[in-house]
């Protein structure tokens, strides 16, 4: 007869996580009843260009994580998440706007048959 082992099993950490502008939620704001995760946890540094880096960065990486986990709702949750934090708009949120435009511009640009979008 086995013996019962007691439940020690831990949820998996959600792989969101690894993108750099998101952040469990704390449990001030799980009381409050907020989602257990921000999609948009940045801090700017008050340099716009290094902020506007930063945030296109972000959205290369955010990209790339909807790619390889079939997950384009993330940015749907930041920029939710960037509406909900406030009306603050530094240049972390202009560069990964600015990215995500560029990417569905270029695309609805090569569904429309325009190659010359690829040129240098």
């Amino acid at each position: 007869m086995r013996r019962h082992q007691p439940h020690t099993q831990r949820w998996p950490r959600n792989p969101a996580l690894t993108l750099p502008f998101v952040r469990k939620a704390t449990k001030a704001e799980r009381r409050a009843g907020k989602p257990g995760l921000n999609f948009w946890s940045v801090t700017p540094t008050g340099h716009y260009l290094t902020d506007n880096i930063a945030g296109a960065t972000m959205a290369i990486q955010a990209l790339r994580y909807m790619a390889a986990h079939d997950s384009p709702h993330i940015v749907q949750w930041a920029i939710l998440d960037m509406i909900a934090n406030g009306p603050r708009r530094s240049g972390i949120e202009v560069g990964f706007l600015t990215v995500i435009g560029r990417r569905e511009m270029l695309e609805e640009m090569l569904a429309g048959g325009d190659k010359k979008c690829l040129l240098p």
